[in-house]
């Protein structure tokens, strides 16, 4: 029984964070093999009546983003040939601290949502996506939501790129 109820917990805390991403434009037109990117600074698009992203947590889906993609090989050095990432926040919702306290997952959830569009140097578009990422749990907080968008961010793109090596596209 104890280890049923021990199983249950950490399911739950598991299926209690989560992304999604949804690409609708793939990144077909470049070569995968030598890819780096520069990422700018995200913008907020979110509705005026709803919650909205403060200029620290921009900036912490940013700073993460760029710490993923430098991991991986994939944040251009200066002056080299970079594909841009524009962030474009379209939902934000962050419950206070008190509130996740208080009421924890009965709260709602912390979440964030936005378009990602990815551009060559000219500024034409070569790849965009819709990607969301959330967090049920008391849990954690913006740090956390910020750093989960950024490693969904960096996936997406990592995903897209590993497929076209694959393919030879």
């Amino acid at each position: 029984m104890r280890q049923a109820l021990v199983i249950l917990a950490a399911s739950m805390l598991i299926a209690a964070c989560g992304s999604t991403s949804q690409i609708r434009q793939p990144l077909e037109p470049m070569t995968a093999a030598n890819a780096v990117f520069v990422v700018g600074k995200p913008v907020n698009a979110a509705p005026k009546d709803g919650d909205q992203p403060p200029e620290h947590f921009l900036n912490a889906v940013a700073s993460y983003l760029k710490t993923e993609l430098e991991k991986s090989g994939r944040l251009a050095k200066e002056g080299a040939d970079a594909l841009t990432i524009d962030i474009k926040v379209t939902e934000f919702r962050m419950r206070s601290g008190f509130t996740r306290m208080m009421f924890g997952m009965f709260a709602g959830k912390d979440g964030i949502a936005s378009e990602v569009a990815v551009r060559d140097a000219a500024g034409t578009l070569v790849g965009s996506s819709t990607v969301s990422s959330f967090n049920v749990m008391a849990v954690g907080g913006e740090e956390d939501v910020a750093r989960m968008h950024a490693e969904e961010i960096a996936k997406t793109l990592m995903e897209r790129l590993k497929a076209r090596q694959a393919t030879g596209r």
